[in-house]
């Protein structure tokens, strides 16, 4: 079976887009698929590019260049260029004039423009023979590209439709109109129509596309048996990273710094200031410092610099996968801030779970990472984000513990090992391809 997955997120662009094409490819592969990646040409001004990372496996890459409009309002690094007179500080993101009319130039996204190319390229990968046709969002127009193939190549092709992100993600539609709403819901509904199937990362994703489209029937939204839809959570693959799972911890010097590390990307609406007066308060208290490190993207402002003898916050920027897999597994304690979210796992979990490392999540109790946490954890360190006393309370039960792994998980849930999720994916649209051949 060949397998052609188009997206927009694979190595050279990281983030937990790449991680989930990636755990799929691996797991395809391993399946005995012959694995074909569509994808565009990495730049420097693309978001998550790191160029110290790269795919080196049996599956074959192809990378178009594509034009992006939007590489004009970013700099050299990626990130979005800084307006003129802005006061923020170096710690966090500032949208400027041209990053805030970005997503006004192409509907529905600016990689809108890089279907055709998408597209032309992908026909080539596929030639004569029948395939799996996999689009993963974002940027969403990923699935016009899948819907064009579908119609082009008609019945050699079955087209999933994964969707990682929700069509109507504030990062991409920060000020929609009602005239560009509506555009939108009409392309999303032709993707629901047309995709033989249809994944997603979540139930809250599921229920945000399902109240856009209230026309179609209660059956259409089922995610079990012979549904169109299934769901498929994030998780986690450790193809080629054993040996960095299974590193000696170093052994910590009980006078220096407890090494707390955030990795991912700080989005707005998760705020440090109960964290961070809870640390100062329990350095006050015992006399252990804490270095808080935020390595990847801060858009969250932070709190006023505490006192550097008792709290130490540093800002590290993105570091390529290996690499900030080895600062996980060495951590004394990992921070997973799920924000206000309560349906969504975050991604960030899993790493935890797999270097098996104490793990502090700050969330409400309803949360669906919380709820993970306390079902594979034996003692969880839980707190919701504004609830000082909560965390103070959570980092004094670390401090005094005597057993480090009670507060970390065993193992990844083998719900969440993306091989296996791979081969289920497979094995359900292998279905699709032997209705559509029975007619």
């Amino acid at each position: 079976m060949h397998v052609v997955l188009v997206t927009h997120y694979f190595p050279p662009i990281g983030g937990p887009g790449a991680r989930r094409m990636l755990g799929w490819v691996n797991g395809f592969v391993a399946a005995g698929c012959r694995v074909t990646v569509v994808t565009p040409e990495a730049h420097p001004r693309d978001p998550y590019y790191q160029p110290a990372e790269r795919y080196d496996g049996p599956a074959t890459v192809i990378t178009p260049a594509v034009f992006d409009p939007a590489r004009l309002a970013r700099g050299d690094d990626g990130k979005t260029v800084i307006s003129a007179g802005s006061q923020e500080g170096p710690t966090s993101e500032k949208r400027g004039l041209a990053a805030r009319l970005r997503p006004w130039l192409l509907l529905p996204d600016q990689r809108r423009l890089a279907n055709r190319t998408l597209v032309k390229a992908a026909v080539g990968a596929i030639g004569g023979e029948p395939a799996i046709v996999l689009t993963s969002s974002p940027y969403n127009s990923v699935h016009l590209a899948g819907r064009a193939l579908k119609e082009r190549l008609s019945g050699r092709v079955t087209w999933i439709a994964d969707f990682r992100d929700d069509w109507f993600h504030p990062v991409f539609f920060p000020f929609p109109n009602n005239a560009y709403r509506a555009y939108n819901r009409r392309l999303e509904a032709a993707v629901l129509r047309d995709a033989d199937g249809l994944t997603v990362v979540s139930r809250s994703t599921l229920d945000k596309v399902r109240s856009r489209h209230s026309d179609l029937p209660a059956d259409f939204w089922r995610t079990e048996g012979d549904a169109k839809w299934r769901w498929i959570p994030n998780g986690f693959d450790a193809t080629g990273v054993e040996a960095i799972l299974n590193q000696p911890v170093s052994t910590r010097d009980a006078a220096a710094p407890i090494r707390l590390l955030f990795s991912g990307t700080l989005w707005q609406g998760h705020p440090l200031e109960a964290l961070v007066a809870a640390l100062e308060a329990v350095a006050k208290k015992t006399g252990q410092p804490f270095r808080l490190e935020l390595a990847g993207r801060v858009i969250q402002s932070l709190p006023p610099a505490p006192d550097p003898s008792r709290v130490e916050i540093v800002t590290t920027g993105w570091k390529p996968y290996e690499d900030s897999l080895t600062a996980t597994r060495q951590a004394d304690l990992l921070l997973v801030h799920t924000g206000p979210e309560s349906q969504d796992i975050k991604i960030k979990i899993f790493e935890a779970a797999a270097v098996r490392r104490p793990v502090l999540v700050l969330g409400p109790e309803d949360s669906a990472t919380v709820r993970l946490v306390r079902e594979h954890v034996a003692d969880p360190l839980v707190a919701d984000q504004n609830d000082e006393p909560a965390i103070v309370a959570a980092l004094e039960r670390f401090l005094a513990t005597t057993d480090e792994t009670r507060h970390a998980f065993t193992r990844v849930p083998a719900e969440y090992d993306r091989l296996a999720q791979s081969q289920r994916l497979l094995d359900w649209a292998k279905r699709f391809t032997t209705e559509a051949q029975r007619y």
